[in-house]
């Protein structure tokens, strides 16, 4: 095998190894809930919203600190030309 097709195949697996593990994940989430004789379809969707307002959060959240972001950079950029160059500006 050529240095160039472990590689290749290296990528492949940590491309494919989060799906597995997800899959790994469910069938254990499934497995524990039907030992313990829990409604399954219950437990689905309570995890399926909890889902889905982790992923609104996370949304908002890097919006709001992609715009501090963006903020500090501005306001860093306009203290730079205010300490440069254009002081007649500020």
């Amino acid at each position: 095998m050529s240095k160039g097709n472990k590689l290749k195949n290296s990528q492949m697996l940590i491309a494919i190894l989060p799906i597995v593990a997800l899959i790994v994940l469910f069938i254990v989430f499934c497995t524990v809930v039907q030992m313990n004789e829990y409604r399954l379809d219950m437990y689905l969707k309570i995890v399926f919203n909890e889902a889905v307002v982790l992923a609104v959060v996370a949304t908002g959240a890097i919006f709001k600190f992609y715009w501090i972001i963006v903020d500090l950079q501005f306001q860093l950029h306009w203290e730079l030309q205010c300490t440069t160059r254009q002081k007649d500006l500020c």
